[in-house]
């Protein structure tokens, strides 16, 4: 090899020698600095995506903290007391706005409904939780996903407060 190089006309050389550098360059940026950046822009816009719901959770923790206070200072009522749990859910929900959202319902063997809800405004859902916990229902589990600004979807499972 080193003989074939000797033989080589000094012009040919230096061709060989930029065609070398010039190839060693191009596979330095198509294997190394094209997919780190693109890997960096891609990191970037899921911190800006991350950052967002972190602004969202944040503010949706707020309201309900505000919520929790507001409902820990008011009596529980025990005008719903004899009412089915179905019918004074309804009425929370057409309250609010949100019965048409409803999905899914289904009704646990402890009397306890599971609701599930299409995209909802959580803001909405929160003045219903308020609402219900000042009923004398409680929230037993609940899943919520984020599906737009300001709405979640998902379900949760609410029953009477034990005593009531």
């Amino acid at each position: 090899m080193i003989a074939r190089w000797q033989e080589l006309a000094p012009r040919e050389r230096s061709m060989l020698v930029l065609g070398a550098a010039v190839l060693a360059l191009g596979l330095a940026y198509a294997l190394v600095w094209h997919p780190l950046a693109q890997s960096i822009v891609r990191n970037e816009a899921h911190v800006a995506q991350q950052r967002a719901d972190l602004a969202w959770m944040q503010q949706a923790a707020l309201q309900m903290r505000a919520l929790r206070s507001q409902a820990g200072s008011q009596p529980t009522p025990q005008a719903t007391a004899g009412q089915p749990l179905r019918a004074v859910l309804d009425a929370a929900l057409r309250a609010q706005g949100l019965d048409s959202a409803v999905a899914g319902r289904t009704q646990g063997e402890d009397g306890s409904i599971r609701l599930t809800f299409k995209a909802v405004p959580f803001d909405a859902l929160l003045r219903c939780l308020a609402s219900l916990q000042a009923e004398g229902l409680q929230v037993q589990t609940f899943d919520l996903d984020r599906v737009g600004a300001g709405q979640v979807a998902g379900s949760l499972q609410v029953a009477r407060v034990a005593g009531d």
